[in-house]
């Protein structure tokens, strides 16, 4: 049996399981002079991480021929590249203010954000032999939620032109840097999806130098972050076995173009709808509820195709958006007492939000195209992207449930982190009348 190890939450982790485990300790609170200095204080970082960078892409086809020879990474080499992905991620971590301390420029281990890196052990050489040609579709996946993906250059006779897209993670850190200033904490779910972006980006480097023979996952609940806050709009776990009919799954575009006709048609009417409860919720605070039931509908029927389209949900869905007809099915509180000046100003509000939805839905096509690939090959979707997907298709949800004026209160940026253990001093002690609590989910 694995031995285990006490984190600084007071209960044990396995010690052995050959994962990156990515932590954190960060309290949220930043000092406003470094977020706004941040770039220019980073800047020996980057100098040092790109000479260590290089050094890095030098030594790694001796890494490589000596791990193929021996069957495991070399021990000079495996402390080598280990320092280098938790220095890489510190310095990140520290860019995308996902940390306030100064990083230390060597990787030691001890930052707020942090990569346990397992020791050398023994790896299948047929997997070091292909471990570049096997790192493509997490590498996808991990410029999705950090640095973008269809980043390119447009020429034409006259001019060159740059498109970027900066990804998850950057679009966060954009927004970060401004709350940041206004709050001298950076938000909770920002922080946490963060942690997780950047997390998932050190398992990807460490699994291509060859520090672990575990492929990443992009579960977001194997990462320890903090739990969902209360929000009217939530998506259950679905009680999903993740098998696929693979038939279904190769013709599912196909399919769902009756539900994408249906949707514009049923999206006019929601329109109007929309237009004439903004009045009423400014003079009432309160949305009607037959309007609101209507509208919840169509969230509902949304959020259907949308699971359906990637690969989330399994059966074909119905027309209409019924509660518990689907597995992937949002629940929403009934119409509640909503501010009067987050209505007014409602538009406006929600444009920081609809650039977080932009970098979600480039993180739902690659891993919704990673979920069709899988699905269509072994007949099931991985538990990781299922996760991942689940998380994306949440945020929409909630992002259109406060456009539809459904609720007041803003989505959540941040995965559910119910991987988070409850620190030791603030852990819940029954007295005796207290029931005591359901066991956490596995």
């Amino acid at each position: 049996m694995a031995s285990t190890r006490a984190n600084h939450y007071g209960r044990g982790m396995p010690d052995s399981d050959g994962r990156i485990h990515v932590s954190h300790t960060d309290d949220g609170a930043r000092s406003r002079a470094t977020v706004f200095f941040r770039l220019i204080l980073l800047i020996p970082h980057a100098v040092w991480l790109a000479l260590w960078g290089l050094g890095a892409l030098l030594v790694l086809p001796v890494h490589w021929v000596g791990a193929l020879i021996l069957g495991r990474p070399m021990e000079w080499a495996h402390g080598f590249y280990a320092a280098f992905v938790r220095y890489a991620l510190h310095v990140y971590a520290y860019l995308y203010l996902a940390a306030d301390p100064y990083p230390t420029f060597f990787g030691e281990p001890g930052y707020v954000v942090e990569a346990e890196i397992p020791e050398a052990e023994p790896q299948r050489r047929w997997t070091i032999a292909l471990r570049l040609f096997l790192t493509i579709p997490p590498f996808l996946l991990a410029a999705a939620l950090t640095s973008g993906i269809g980043a390119g250059y447009a020429s034409t006779e006259t001019e060159t032109s740059a498109s970027v897209n900066f990804g998850l993670a950057g679009i966060l850190a954009v927004l970060g840097w401004f709350a940041s200033l206004a709050l001298a904490r950076t938000p909770q779910g920002l922080r946490d999806t963060q942690v997780y972006c950047l997390g998932y980006g050190a398992q990807v480097y460490a699994y291509l130098f060859l520090l672990t023979e575990r492929f990443p996952t992009s579960d977001p609940r194997a990462v320890a972050l903090e739990p969902l806050p209360q929000h009217p709009i939530r998506l259950p776990d679905a009680d999903d076995d993740r098998q696929r009919d693979r038939l279904i799954v190769l013709f599912r575009i196909l399919l769902v173009i009756p539900h994408f006709v249906w949707l514009a048609i049923w999206g006019i009417g929601a329109l109007i709808v929309v237009v004439f409860g903004w009045f009423a919720v400014l003079i009432t605070t309160r949305l009607p509820e037959g309007w609101h039931r209507f509208l919840a509908g169509y969230l509902r029927y949304g959020t259907h195709v949308s699971s359906f389209l990637y690969v989330l949900g399994a059966p074909f869905p119905g027309f209409l958006g019924r509660a518990g007809t689907y597995p992937v099915d949002p629940e929403i509180a009934p119409p509640q007492p909503q501010s009067r000046w987050k209505t007014a100003f409602r538009g406006f509000l929600a444009i920081p939000a609809m650039l977080v939805s932009s970098a979600f839905s480039a993180v739902l096509f690659v891993a919704g195209a990673g979920a069709w690939w899988c699905a269509l090959v072994t007949g099931r979707v991985p538990d990781g992207l299922h996760g991942l997907l689940g998380w994306a298709v949440r945020y929409q949800a909630q992002l259109c449930g406060y456009i539809l004026l459904l609720t007041d209160h803003y989505p959540y940026t941040g995965p559910d982190g119910i991987g988070r253990p409850v620190p030791v001093e603030e852990s819940w002690q029954p007295g005796p009348e207290t029931p005591l609590p359901r066991p956490e989910a596995p």
